[in-house]
Protein backbone atom coordinates (compact mmCIF):
# COMPACT_ATOMS: atom_id res chain seq x y z
CA UNK A 1 0.00 0.00 0.00
CA UNK A 2 1.58 3.51 -1.17
CA UNK A 3 2.28 5.38 1.98
CA UNK A 4 -0.31 8.58 2.25
CA UNK A 5 1.57 11.75 2.76
CA UNK A 6 0.43 13.89 5.89
CA UNK A 7 0.63 18.13 6.28
CA UNK A 8 0.48 20.16 9.34
CA UNK A 9 0.90 23.45 9.95
CA UNK A 10 2.88 24.77 13.24
CA UNK A 11 2.32 28.64 14.38
CA UNK A 12 4.07 30.13 17.59
CA UNK A 13 3.24 33.34 18.51
CA UNK A 14 5.70 35.33 20.31
CA UNK A 15 5.92 38.49 21.73
CA UNK A 16 8.48 39.39 19.92
CA UNK A 17 8.29 37.50 16.56
CA UNK A 18 5.62 35.22 14.74
CA UNK A 19 6.99 31.78 12.99
CA UNK A 20 5.22 29.10 11.26
CA UNK A 21 6.20 25.95 9.76
CA UNK A 22 4.91 23.66 7.51
CA UNK A 23 5.72 20.14 8.06
CA UNK A 24 5.11 16.82 6.01
CA UNK A 25 5.41 13.25 7.20
CA UNK A 26 6.25 10.70 4.93
CA UNK A 27 7.49 7.03 4.59
CA UNK A 28 10.89 8.49 5.09
CA UNK A 29 9.93 10.64 8.23
CA UNK A 30 8.79 14.36 8.18
CA UNK A 31 10.16 17.23 6.32
CA UNK A 32 9.60 21.07 6.33
CA UNK A 33 7.75 22.04 3.29
CA UNK A 34 7.74 25.53 3.86
CA UNK A 35 8.99 27.90 6.97
CA UNK A 36 8.04 31.82 7.30
CA UNK A 37 8.63 33.92 10.47
CA UNK A 38 8.60 37.98 11.27
CA UNK A 39 9.91 40.11 13.56
CA UNK A 40 7.18 42.40 15.57
CA UNK A 41 7.79 45.97 16.95
CA UNK A 42 9.53 45.65 20.31
CA UNK A 43 7.64 44.78 23.61
CA UNK A 44 3.87 44.22 21.46
CA UNK A 45 1.93 41.95 23.99
CA UNK A 46 -0.03 39.49 22.10
CA UNK A 47 -3.56 41.64 23.33
CA UNK A 48 -2.35 43.93 21.06
CA UNK A 49 -3.52 42.11 18.16
CA UNK A 50 -3.84 43.80 15.29
CA UNK A 51 0.08 43.73 14.58
CA UNK A 52 0.10 40.79 15.25
CA UNK A 53 -2.79 39.55 12.87
CA UNK A 54 -1.23 41.24 9.72
CA UNK A 55 2.31 39.81 10.36
CA UNK A 56 0.53 36.64 10.51
CA UNK A 57 -1.33 36.96 7.39
CA UNK A 58 1.61 37.83 5.42
CA UNK A 59 3.20 34.70 6.92
CA UNK A 60 0.93 32.81 5.54
CA UNK A 61 0.56 34.33 2.17
CA UNK A 62 4.38 33.60 1.99
CA UNK A 63 3.78 29.94 2.57
CA UNK A 64 1.72 29.52 -0.09
CA UNK A 65 -1.98 28.73 -1.07
CA UNK A 66 -2.26 25.26 0.85
CA UNK A 67 -1.57 26.70 4.41
CA UNK A 68 -4.49 29.11 4.14
CA UNK A 69 -6.77 25.83 3.04
CA UNK A 70 -9.24 23.95 5.37
CA UNK A 71 -7.52 20.77 4.22
CA UNK A 72 -4.47 21.86 6.50
CA UNK A 73 -4.84 21.12 10.39
CA UNK A 74 -2.99 23.63 12.53
CA UNK A 75 -1.32 23.92 15.76
CA UNK A 76 -0.50 27.53 17.71
CA UNK A 77 1.71 27.50 20.79
CA UNK A 78 1.30 30.10 23.41
CA UNK A 79 3.83 31.54 25.95
CA UNK A 80 1.28 33.18 28.58
CA UNK A 81 3.20 34.09 31.27
CA UNK A 82 0.72 32.43 34.15
CA UNK A 83 1.85 28.68 32.73
CA UNK A 84 1.96 25.81 35.43
CA UNK A 85 3.62 22.47 34.71
CA UNK A 86 3.30 19.78 37.70
CA UNK A 87 3.75 15.90 37.61
CA UNK A 88 1.25 14.75 39.54
CA UNK A 89 1.55 11.01 41.62
CA UNK A 90 -2.39 9.85 41.38
CA UNK A 91 -3.16 8.06 44.62
CA UNK A 92 -3.20 4.20 44.40
CA UNK A 93 -7.29 4.49 44.55
CA UNK A 94 -8.15 6.00 41.27
CA UNK A 95 -10.24 8.95 41.20
CA UNK A 96 -13.44 8.72 39.94
CA UNK A 97 -12.96 11.74 37.77
CA UNK A 98 -9.72 12.43 36.83
CA UNK A 99 -10.03 15.31 35.08
CA UNK A 100 -11.98 17.00 38.10
CA UNK A 101 -9.15 16.03 40.50
CA UNK A 102 -6.56 17.48 38.12
CA UNK A 103 -8.20 20.53 37.76
CA UNK A 104 -8.67 20.81 41.95
CA UNK A 105 -5.12 19.79 42.36
CA UNK A 106 -4.03 23.00 40.01
CA UNK A 107 -6.56 25.45 41.38
CA UNK A 108 -4.71 25.38 44.78
CA UNK A 109 -1.37 27.17 43.85
CA UNK A 110 -1.50 30.82 43.96
CA UNK A 111 -0.23 31.98 40.18
CA UNK A 112 -3.88 30.67 39.20
CA UNK A 113 -5.78 32.32 42.33
CA UNK A 114 -8.66 34.15 41.39
CA UNK A 115 -8.49 33.19 37.10
CA UNK A 116 -10.22 31.70 34.98
CA UNK A 117 -7.88 28.64 33.78
CA UNK A 118 -7.67 26.25 31.06
CA UNK A 119 -6.02 23.16 31.52
CA UNK A 120 -5.16 19.81 30.30
CA UNK A 121 -3.30 16.60 31.08
CA UNK A 122 -1.74 13.36 29.40
CA UNK A 123 -0.65 9.92 31.06
CA UNK A 124 3.43 9.83 31.98
CA UNK A 125 5.07 6.48 31.51
CA UNK A 126 3.81 3.05 32.07
CA UNK A 127 3.93 0.41 34.67
CA UNK A 128 2.87 0.72 38.29
CA UNK A 129 3.90 3.91 38.98
CA UNK A 130 0.85 6.28 37.60
CA UNK A 131 1.64 9.63 36.94
CA UNK A 132 -0.02 12.58 34.84
CA UNK A 133 1.55 15.89 33.72
CA UNK A 134 -0.86 18.31 34.35
CA UNK A 135 -0.92 22.02 32.90
CA UNK A 136 -2.96 25.39 33.45
CA UNK A 137 -2.57 28.81 31.83
CA UNK A 138 -4.79 31.42 32.10
CA UNK A 139 -7.93 31.23 29.58
CA UNK A 140 -7.67 34.80 28.25
CA UNK A 141 -4.18 34.80 27.34
CA UNK A 142 -5.05 31.76 25.82
CA UNK A 143 -8.23 32.97 24.06
CA UNK A 144 -5.67 36.05 23.04
CA UNK A 145 -3.45 33.54 21.31
CA UNK A 146 -6.28 31.90 19.23
CA UNK A 147 -8.30 35.74 17.97
CA UNK A 148 -4.93 36.28 16.21
CA UNK A 149 -5.91 32.80 14.57
CA UNK A 150 -9.09 33.66 13.76
CA UNK A 151 -8.59 37.33 12.51
CA UNK A 152 -6.04 35.75 10.21
CA UNK A 153 -8.43 33.37 8.70
CA UNK A 154 -7.23 29.73 10.99
CA UNK A 155 -9.26 27.80 13.42
CA UNK A 156 -6.36 25.61 15.10
CA UNK A 157 -6.97 22.38 16.03
CA UNK A 158 -4.99 22.55 19.43
CA UNK A 159 -3.55 25.42 21.46
CA UNK A 160 -0.13 23.73 23.64
CA UNK A 161 2.40 25.51 25.63
CA UNK A 162 5.49 26.55 23.78
CA UNK A 163 7.80 24.43 25.71
CA UNK A 164 6.02 21.38 25.27
CA UNK A 165 6.66 22.19 21.04
CA UNK A 166 10.15 22.89 21.64
CA UNK A 167 10.38 19.42 23.62
CA UNK A 168 8.60 17.19 20.86
CA UNK A 169 10.70 18.76 18.29
CA UNK A 170 14.31 18.44 19.86
CA UNK A 171 13.25 14.73 20.69
CA UNK A 172 12.46 14.35 17.06
CA UNK A 173 15.25 15.50 15.72
CA UNK A 174 17.81 14.25 18.19
CA UNK A 175 17.03 10.50 19.05
CA UNK A 176 19.87 10.44 21.31
CA UNK A 177 18.21 12.20 23.74
CA UNK A 178 15.21 8.92 24.59
CA UNK A 179 18.60 6.88 26.20
CA UNK A 180 20.12 7.71 29.46
CA UNK A 181 19.59 10.39 31.14
CA UNK A 182 19.28 14.21 29.75
CA UNK A 183 17.84 17.73 30.93
CA UNK A 184 16.57 20.07 28.37
CA UNK A 185 15.55 23.88 29.34
CA UNK A 186 13.72 26.21 27.23
CA UNK A 187 14.53 29.81 27.96
CA UNK A 188 12.29 32.80 27.34
CA UNK A 189 12.54 36.29 28.38
CA UNK A 190 9.44 35.59 30.85
CA UNK A 191 10.68 32.05 32.41
CA UNK A 192 12.72 28.54 32.21
CA UNK A 193 11.02 25.57 31.73
CA UNK A 194 13.34 22.21 32.97
CA UNK A 195 12.62 19.16 31.90
CA UNK A 196 14.21 15.89 32.54
CA UNK A 197 14.02 12.48 30.54
CA UNK A 198 15.19 9.28 31.69
CA UNK A 199 15.56 6.61 28.89
CA UNK A 200 12.78 8.75 26.40
CA UNK A 201 10.34 9.38 29.65
CA UNK A 202 9.18 12.56 31.06
CA UNK A 203 10.39 11.96 34.62
CA UNK A 204 10.64 16.00 36.14
CA UNK A 205 9.25 19.55 35.23
CA UNK A 206 10.21 22.98 36.78
CA UNK A 207 9.32 26.38 35.55
CA UNK A 208 11.23 29.85 37.01
CA UNK A 209 10.43 32.98 36.40
CA UNK A 210 13.57 35.07 35.21
CA UNK A 211 14.74 37.26 37.73
CA UNK A 212 14.39 41.42 36.88
CA UNK A 213 18.10 41.61 37.54
CA UNK A 214 19.15 39.03 35.55
CA UNK A 215 19.21 41.52 32.09
CA UNK A 216 22.97 41.80 31.88
CA UNK A 217 24.71 38.49 30.04
CA UNK A 218 27.13 37.55 33.24
CA UNK A 219 24.39 37.52 35.80
CA UNK A 220 21.50 35.67 33.33
CA UNK A 221 24.71 33.06 32.63
CA UNK A 222 25.06 32.72 36.03
CA UNK A 223 21.50 32.37 36.92
CA UNK A 224 21.05 30.27 34.33
CA UNK A 225 23.52 27.88 35.09
CA UNK A 226 22.63 27.71 39.15
CA UNK A 227 18.96 26.87 38.13
CA UNK A 228 20.42 23.55 35.88
CA UNK A 229 22.70 22.81 38.57
CA UNK A 230 19.86 22.49 41.18
CA UNK A 231 18.21 20.45 38.74
CA UNK A 232 20.80 17.98 38.59
CA UNK A 233 21.68 17.82 41.96
CA UNK A 234 17.60 17.46 43.02
CA UNK A 235 17.76 14.66 40.56
CA UNK A 236 20.78 12.96 42.56
CA UNK A 237 23.44 13.06 39.94
CA UNK A 238 26.07 14.52 41.91
CA UNK A 239 28.74 12.38 41.63
CA UNK A 240 31.12 12.29 38.28
CA UNK A 241 30.43 9.13 36.80
CA UNK A 242 26.54 10.16 37.06
CA UNK A 243 27.06 13.13 35.82
CA UNK A 244 29.34 12.38 32.85
CA UNK A 245 25.68 10.46 31.48
CA UNK A 246 23.56 13.52 31.24
CA UNK A 247 22.91 14.95 27.72
CA UNK A 248 22.45 19.10 28.66
CA UNK A 249 20.49 21.00 25.82
CA UNK A 250 19.53 24.62 26.64
CA UNK A 251 17.34 26.34 23.80
CA UNK A 252 17.03 30.33 23.85
CA UNK A 253 13.85 31.82 22.85
CA UNK A 254 13.49 35.17 22.13
CA UNK A 255 16.48 36.09 24.41
CA UNK A 256 18.26 39.31 24.53
CA UNK A 257 21.53 37.54 25.28
CA UNK A 258 22.93 35.67 21.80
CA UNK A 259 23.99 31.76 22.29
CA UNK A 260 27.60 32.70 21.96
CA UNK A 261 27.59 34.69 25.42
CA UNK A 262 26.97 30.87 26.97
CA UNK A 263 29.99 29.26 25.23
CA UNK A 264 31.70 28.87 28.29
CA UNK A 265 28.46 28.39 30.77
CA UNK A 266 29.62 24.68 31.36
CA UNK A 267 32.89 25.93 32.90
CA UNK A 268 31.25 27.43 35.65
CA UNK A 269 30.09 24.62 37.54
CA UNK A 270 31.49 21.26 38.02
CA UNK A 271 28.65 19.18 38.12
CA UNK A 272 27.68 20.04 33.93
CA UNK A 273 30.10 18.47 31.72
CA UNK A 274 28.63 18.78 28.67
CA UNK A 275 26.23 21.05 27.16
CA UNK A 276 24.94 22.67 23.97
CA UNK A 277 22.92 26.00 23.54
CA UNK A 278 21.11 26.26 20.03
CA UNK A 279 18.30 29.01 19.09
CA UNK A 280 14.94 28.35 18.66
CA UNK A 281 15.60 29.64 14.50
CA UNK A 282 18.96 27.61 14.11
CA UNK A 283 19.41 25.57 10.73
CA UNK A 284 18.47 21.79 12.33
CA UNK A 285 15.36 20.49 10.53
CA UNK A 286 15.62 18.43 6.98
CA UNK A 287 14.06 20.69 3.94
CA UNK A 288 12.08 19.27 0.76
CA UNK A 289 13.83 19.54 -2.04
CA UNK A 290 13.38 22.43 -4.37
CA UNK A 291 11.94 24.59 -1.33
CA UNK A 292 13.13 28.03 -0.46
CA UNK A 293 15.55 27.93 2.37
CA UNK A 294 16.14 31.44 3.50
CA UNK A 295 14.05 31.17 6.37
CA UNK A 296 15.15 28.58 8.64
CA UNK A 297 12.40 26.83 10.60
CA UNK A 298 11.41 28.02 13.84
CA UNK A 299 11.88 24.66 16.45
CA UNK A 300 8.34 25.50 18.42
CA UNK A 301 6.57 25.54 15.47
CA UNK A 302 7.82 21.96 13.82
CA UNK A 303 7.18 21.02 16.78
CA UNK A 304 4.02 22.13 17.22
CA UNK A 305 2.79 20.57 13.74
CA UNK A 306 4.75 17.23 14.65
CA UNK A 307 1.49 17.14 17.07
CA UNK A 308 -0.85 16.12 14.38
CA UNK A 309 1.65 13.71 12.69
CA UNK A 310 1.87 11.43 15.39
CA UNK A 311 5.80 11.33 16.06
CA UNK A 312 6.75 8.20 17.76
CA UNK A 313 7.16 8.25 21.40
CA UNK A 314 5.40 11.29 21.61
CA UNK A 315 3.51 11.24 25.47
CA UNK A 316 3.35 15.25 25.98
CA UNK A 317 0.04 15.87 24.39
CA UNK A 318 -1.57 18.90 25.96
CA UNK A 319 -4.27 20.82 24.38
CA UNK A 320 -5.32 24.39 26.31
CA UNK A 321 -8.41 25.08 24.10
CA UNK A 322 -10.79 26.77 26.31
CA UNK A 323 -13.70 24.84 27.13
CA UNK A 324 -16.13 27.72 25.64
CA UNK A 325 -14.31 27.69 22.71
CA UNK A 326 -14.56 24.21 22.17
CA UNK A 327 -18.69 24.48 22.78
CA UNK A 328 -18.51 27.17 20.42
CA UNK A 329 -17.65 24.93 17.94
CA UNK A 330 -19.75 22.31 18.27
CA UNK A 331 -22.66 24.58 18.30
CA UNK A 332 -21.65 25.97 15.12
CA UNK A 333 -21.05 22.27 13.77
CA UNK A 334 -24.37 21.20 14.74
CA UNK A 335 -26.20 24.57 13.47
CA UNK A 336 -24.38 23.27 10.09
CA UNK A 337 -26.06 20.08 9.91
CA UNK A 338 -29.26 21.02 10.96
CA UNK A 339 -29.20 23.76 8.22
CA UNK A 340 -27.77 21.67 5.24
CA UNK A 341 -30.23 18.69 5.69
CA UNK A 342 -33.14 21.61 6.01
CA UNK A 343 -31.37 22.61 2.99
CA UNK A 344 -31.66 18.98 1.14
CA UNK A 345 -34.85 18.71 1.82
CA UNK A 346 -35.98 21.89 0.47
CA UNK A 347 -34.07 20.53 -2.63
CA UNK A 348 -35.82 17.05 -2.66
CA UNK A 349 -39.08 18.80 -2.26
CA UNK A 350 -38.43 21.76 -5.37
CA UNK A 351 -37.28 18.96 -7.71
CA UNK A 352 -40.27 16.62 -7.22
CA UNK A 353 -42.64 19.04 -7.80
CA UNK A 354 -41.01 20.08 -11.28
CA UNK A 355 -40.89 16.86 -11.83
CA UNK A 356 -44.34 15.97 -11.20
CA UNK A 357 -45.20 19.51 -13.03
CA UNK A 358 -43.23 18.17 -16.09
CA UNK A 359 -44.70 14.88 -15.83
CA UNK A 360 -48.28 16.21 -16.29
CA UNK A 361 -47.69 18.94 -18.60
CA UNK A 362 -46.19 15.51 -20.69
CA UNK A 363 -49.33 13.75 -20.10
CA UNK A 364 -51.40 16.32 -21.05
CA UNK A 365 -49.61 16.83 -24.23
CA UNK A 366 -49.80 13.38 -25.16
CA UNK A 367 -53.66 13.37 -24.55
CA UNK A 368 -53.85 15.85 -26.86
CA UNK A 369 -51.84 14.22 -29.50
CA UNK A 370 -53.50 11.35 -29.35
CA UNK A 371 -57.16 13.20 -29.02
CA UNK A 372 -56.01 15.24 -32.45
CA UNK A 373 -54.13 12.10 -34.10
CA UNK A 374 -56.87 8.97 -33.51
CA UNK A 375 -59.90 11.33 -33.16
CA UNK A 376 -60.93 10.38 -30.31
CA UNK A 377 -64.63 10.80 -29.93
CA UNK A 378 -65.97 7.49 -28.38
CA UNK A 379 -66.57 7.16 -24.90
CA UNK A 380 -65.11 4.07 -24.26
CA UNK A 381 -61.83 6.20 -25.44
CA UNK A 382 -62.53 8.87 -23.02
CA UNK A 383 -63.49 6.97 -20.48
CA UNK A 384 -59.81 5.19 -20.54
CA UNK A 385 -58.02 8.11 -20.66
CA UNK A 386 -59.42 9.22 -17.57
CA UNK A 387 -59.00 6.58 -15.81
CA UNK A 388 -54.84 7.07 -17.02
CA UNK A 389 -55.03 10.63 -15.78
CA UNK A 390 -56.68 9.33 -12.26
CA UNK A 391 -54.12 6.87 -11.38
CA UNK A 392 -51.25 9.44 -12.38
CA UNK A 393 -52.70 11.47 -10.08
CA UNK A 394 -52.76 8.55 -7.12
CA UNK A 395 -49.61 7.36 -7.75
CA UNK A 396 -48.04 11.50 -7.99
CA UNK A 397 -50.51 11.97 -4.43
CA UNK A 398 -48.71 8.80 -2.43
CA UNK A 399 -45.03 9.97 -3.74
CA UNK A 400 -45.77 13.55 -2.36
CA UNK A 401 -47.16 11.50 1.21
CA UNK A 402 -44.41 9.57 1.56
CA UNK A 403 -42.36 13.32 1.86
CA UNK A 404 -45.07 15.10 4.19
CA UNK A 405 -42.83 13.26 7.29
CA UNK A 406 -39.93 14.80 6.51
CA UNK A 407 -41.51 17.94 5.73
CA UNK A 408 -43.02 18.43 9.38
CA UNK A 409 -40.52 16.28 11.27
CA UNK A 410 -40.04 17.70 14.73
CA UNK A 411 -36.41 18.64 15.45
CA UNK A 412 -35.97 19.19 19.24
CA UNK A 413 -32.97 20.52 21.11
CA UNK A 414 -31.96 17.07 22.99
CA UNK A 415 -28.62 18.15 25.12
CA UNK A 416 -30.14 21.18 25.74
CA UNK A 417 -33.69 19.66 27.05
CA UNK A 418 -31.98 16.71 29.15
CA UNK A 419 -29.52 19.50 30.49
CA UNK A 420 -32.83 21.46 31.39
CA UNK A 421 -34.02 18.75 33.24
CA UNK A 422 -30.94 17.76 35.46
CA UNK A 423 -30.61 21.56 36.39
CA UNK A 424 -34.28 21.72 36.99
CA UNK A 425 -34.25 18.94 39.73
CA UNK A 426 -34.27 19.70 43.10
CA UNK A 427 -33.16 18.49 46.04
CA UNK A 428 -35.19 15.27 47.84
CA UNK A 429 -35.98 14.39 43.82
CA UNK A 430 -34.86 11.09 42.15
CA UNK A 431 -35.23 10.40 38.32
CA UNK A 432 -35.19 6.92 37.47
CA UNK A 433 -37.18 6.47 33.96
CA UNK A 434 -37.08 8.98 31.07
CA UNK A 435 -39.49 7.81 28.45
CA UNK A 436 -39.99 9.27 24.70
CA UNK A 437 -41.32 6.93 22.37
CA UNK A 438 -43.24 9.77 19.57
CA UNK A 439 -40.78 13.00 19.47
CA UNK A 440 -43.92 15.04 20.95
CA UNK A 441 -43.60 14.18 24.89
CA UNK A 442 -41.64 12.84 27.01
CA UNK A 443 -42.65 11.21 30.90
CA UNK A 444 -40.49 11.53 33.58
CA UNK A 445 -41.03 8.65 36.37
CA UNK A 446 -39.02 9.14 40.08
CA UNK A 447 -39.55 8.87 43.81
CA UNK A 448 -39.77 12.27 45.92
CA UNK A 449 -39.41 12.52 49.83
CA UNK A 450 -42.52 14.30 49.84
CA UNK A 451 -45.67 15.93 47.70
CA UNK A 452 -43.99 19.44 48.17
CA UNK A 453 -40.82 17.83 46.44
CA UNK A 454 -42.51 16.74 43.21
CA UNK A 455 -44.54 19.63 42.56
CA UNK A 456 -41.35 21.95 43.17
CA UNK A 457 -39.74 19.55 40.27
CA UNK A 458 -43.10 20.30 38.20
CA UNK A 459 -42.36 23.83 38.92
CA UNK A 460 -38.52 24.45 37.60
CA UNK A 461 -39.13 22.25 34.36
CA UNK A 462 -41.88 24.72 33.46
CA UNK A 463 -39.86 27.63 34.22
CA UNK A 464 -37.19 26.56 32.46
CA UNK A 465 -38.54 26.86 28.96
CA UNK A 466 -37.55 23.91 27.69
CA UNK A 467 -41.37 22.50 27.30
CA UNK A 468 -44.19 23.81 25.82
CA UNK A 469 -46.36 22.52 28.75
CA UNK A 470 -45.24 20.59 32.07
CA UNK A 471 -47.94 18.62 33.92
CA UNK A 472 -47.95 16.52 37.08
CA UNK A 473 -50.28 13.16 36.08
CA UNK A 474 -49.95 11.24 38.99
CA UNK A 475 -48.70 11.22 42.56
CA UNK A 476 -48.68 8.54 44.96
CA UNK A 477 -47.17 7.41 48.73
CA UNK A 478 -45.35 4.31 48.27
CA UNK A 479 -45.90 1.88 50.71
CA UNK A 480 -43.71 0.76 53.21
CA UNK A 481 -41.58 3.62 52.50
CA UNK A 482 -42.28 6.76 55.13
CA UNK A 483 -43.02 10.18 53.25
CA UNK A 484 -41.40 8.91 49.84
CA UNK A 485 -43.88 9.33 47.10
CA UNK A 486 -43.65 8.30 43.41
CA UNK A 487 -44.67 10.61 40.36
CA UNK A 488 -44.86 10.63 36.48
CA UNK A 489 -44.86 14.09 34.99
CA UNK A 490 -45.91 14.64 31.02
CA UNK A 491 -44.09 17.03 29.18
CA UNK A 492 -44.94 18.69 25.71
CA UNK A 493 -41.43 18.90 23.82
CA UNK A 494 -40.61 22.01 22.28
CA UNK A 495 -39.40 22.15 18.53
CA UNK A 496 -35.75 23.70 18.69
CA UNK A 497 -36.78 26.24 15.86
CA UNK A 498 -39.49 27.89 19.17
CA UNK A 499 -35.80 28.09 20.81
CA UNK A 500 -36.45 28.30 24.79
CA UNK A 501 -34.26 29.71 28.04
CA UNK A 502 -31.86 27.50 29.95
CA UNK A 503 -32.56 28.53 34.01
CA UNK A 504 -29.15 28.28 36.09
CA UNK A 505 -29.79 26.30 39.41
CA UNK A 506 -27.91 25.69 42.04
Amino acid sequence: MKYRTKTALGIDIGDRRISAALVEKTERGFRVVASAAEDLPWGQPVRRSSTHNKALSRILRRLGPYARTRAVRTVVTTSAGSLIFRLLELPKQMPQNLGEFVENELKQYVAMSGRKISSDFCGIGTGERKRVLAVAADTTEVIQTLEVCKAAGLTPDSVEPVAMACLRGWLAKDSQLRRGLALIAIASRRNLVLCVFVNGTFDFVRIREVPADADAPESLSSWLCAELNAVLQYSGTESTDEVSQWQVRLILREVDVGKDRFADLPTQEPNIRSLLVHNVDDRIFAWAEGEDQSVPPSLPAVGAALKLLNVEGDELRIDLTPEEVIQGRRSSRRGWIIANAAASVFVAVFLLTQFLTWKTDAINRRIEQNRIVEQLSTMPTRIAQDRFVDSEILRMTRELASLEPVRSRREVDWSGMLDSIGQSTPTGVCLTHVVCGDSQTIQLKGLALSHENAKAFVQNLDDAGAFTSVRLTRIQRRQAAGEIVEYEINCVLKPIDQGYTRVQRT
